[in-house]
């Protein structure tokens, strides 16, 4: 007996869904997706092995295949026209946000915006100089707001530095010039940690110069890395004990001119 489909049109040539190319490969990969994404979520249901971590990452991937593929079809909900309106009003939002930041910006004379980043270039060098490992090199600020400095390593870090470092975890080794940071994945970690937590989640660091020779071992050394910061509000305080340290400067200084007179 011939099995009778669970689906039978009485007219199968009316009224089909027809799609293009293109919106039939999108709706094929998002349900392939959220096929793969309900199983994994299924799959750990039953063997009771779902964390709250994967709870919420599959779930909202199936929530996001779901509306991927239903929207070349035709079909929005309630959810997806919600999603889509928070996308629009963000959008707006973010183009609002472009224009005040430009008005600001032109309000700014040019002469006060270089004093603003010669106090900030000096202020994150001094930082070098008092909490970091040194000397900071080569600082400038790229199109998108950013500070980004070169932050030497291998011939500045000696006597107090280099005992705190090593407390810290920090792996050195002597060097002709000092004590060198060995190149390790560790060292390069402990390093963006450090970054992070004197300027925010937003800083990065990245490999500059890697010095492959070495002294008194066979080991690599970094020489440098590059430090890239996106938010400068963090600053603010470096920017304060910087101020607070050329101000005391000044005082001392005529204070000396006072007592010459």
């Amino acid at each position: 007996m011939k099995e009778r489909p669970i689906f039978e049109s009485k007219e199968p040539n009316k009224n089909l869904v027809e799609l293009n190319d293109d919106d039939k490969k999108v709706v094929t990969k998002a349900l392939k997706d959220l096929i793969q994404s309900a199983g994994f979520l299924l799959d750990m249901v039953l063997k009771d092995t779902l964390t709250e971590e994967m709870r919420e990452t599959l779930t909202s991937l199936i929530a996001t295949y779901s509306r991927d593929g239903l929207r070349p079809l035709g079909f929005q909900d309630q959810a997806t026209k919600d999603h889509d309106d928070l996308v629009r009003r963000l959008r707006n939002a973010n183009m609002d946000n472009e224009e005040l930041r430009q008005q600001l910006g032109q309000k700014v004379s040019l002469e006060d915006l270089r004093e603003k980043m010669k106090t900030i270039a000096r202020a994150f060098r001094e930082w070098g100089d008092y909490h970091g490992f040194g000397y900071i090199g080569d600082i400038h600020f790229d199109s998108y707001g950013c500070l980004n400095g070169n932050m030497h390593l291998s011939t500045h870090i000696s006597g107090n530095r280099s005992e705190g470092l090593r407390k810290m975890g920090f792996e050195l080794t002597d060097d002709r010039d000092g004590e060198a940071m060995f190149a390790t994945d560790e060292n390069f970690k402990l390093l963006q940690k450090m970054i992070r937590e004197n300027f925010g989640p937003d800083a990065s660091m990245s490999y500059g110069k890697i010095d492959m020779h070495s002294f008194s071992d066979e080991r690599p050394h970094m020489r440098e890395v590059e430090v890239r910061l996106r938010d400068l509000d963090v600053m603010q305080p470096w920017i304060d004990e910087y101020l607070e340290r050329r101000k005391q400067s000044f005082d001392k200084e005529r204070n000396k001119n006072k007592q010459e007179v």
